[in-house]
């Protein structure tokens, strides 16, 4: 659809999500924007919005989401 970031809280409140659902999120986008541009270029970024998980936890969780912004 065009958009440049896809994103995804972690943070806690009514639109959590977890790391599988978030995957699950970004691999649709990513996919969809693939198939309506051929220019890798225009995939979207994959974001996360962290609020106070330990250096540990959100590091989990940016690789199992597979992330490619992680947003303090």
């Amino acid at each position: 659809l065009g958009a440049r970031y896809v994103g995804a809280i972690f943070a806690g409140g009514p639109r959590h999500v977890d790391a599988p659902v978030a995957r699950t999120l970004f691999d649709a986008a990513r996919a969809e924007q693939r198939a309506d541009r051929d220019d890798e270029a225009l995939t979207p970024l994959a974001v996360g919005v962290f609020g106070s998980q330990s250096v540990a936890e959100l590091a989990a969780l940016a690789d199992e989401a597979t992330l490619d912004v992680v947003q303090l």
